[in-house]
């Protein structure tokens, strides 16, 4: 007998090899850099900021300085110009005075010399003996304290009379006055000046600054 046919073993077929899928790496964006401006925009302009304020505010107190200044300049200005026009309205009225008084006749002339220690002072004392007023005119009048005045004498039989008191003031050059003691001019042996206290003296306690007699 034929041998039976060899039944043909159903071999499974080889898995085919699995195919890996290709995996995707995903690319890591990139974060690009940001610049150093970028990065501190805030603090720069916060500095800015501070720095534009600090100049604003040195500008403006400057400005505020200046015109501060400026006001008080013109302050000082407008009661230098007051005082002047006090000065001058003064003047007029004393140069009024003084040429009233030089209309007189008669005026007696007293030449006064510095006293011992004030050798380069000087002056002239005018005199009415009608009108009983007089001009003195001094020349570099020797300096005396501020609670000081001068004080005109008149010296007859060895006394001396008060005549007047005259305060101290800068830069005057010359003082009228009034109600000279009505004395004959040949009693009146000689003028002087001192220096007394600003509310005068009954008998000369001061210094001899300034003494004269008449010019024959």
């Amino acid at each position: 007998k034929d041998a039976p046919p060899k039944k043909k073993t159903e071999t499974s077929p080889k898995p085919e090899a699995e195919k890996s899928e290709p995996v995707f790496h995903k690319k890591e964006e990139s974060v690009p850099k940001q610049s150093f401006m970028k990065r501190n925009l805030g603090w720069i302009f916060a500095a800015l900021f501070l720095i534009a304020a600090g100049l604003i505010y040195f500008l403006l107190s400057g400005k505020i300085e200046n015109q501060t200044e400026a006001l008080q300049l013109k302050e000082k200005q407008i009661k230098q110009l007051q005082k002047d026009l006090a000065l001058n309205k003064k003047m007029v009225t004393d140069y009024k005075t003084l040429l009233k008084f030089l209309g007189e006749r008669e005026i007696s002339v007293v030449e006064l010399q510095g006293g011992k220690d004030y050798p380069k002072s000087s002056g002239r004392l005018y005199i009415s003996f009608r009108s009983g007023d007089a001009v003195l005119l001094l020349n570099n009048p020797p300096q005396i304290k501020e609670d000081e005045a001068y004080q005109l004498w008149l010296i007859t039989e060895g006394k001396s009379l008060p005549v007047e008191i005259l305060p101290k003031e800068n830069d005057k050059e010359y003082y009228y006055i009034m109600n000279v003691p009505t004395l004959p001019k040949k009693d009146i042996q000689l003028f002087r000046i001192t220096n007394e206290p600003k509310e005068g003296s009954v008998m000369p306690l001061g210094k001899t600054l300034l003494y004269g007699s008449f010019v024959e």
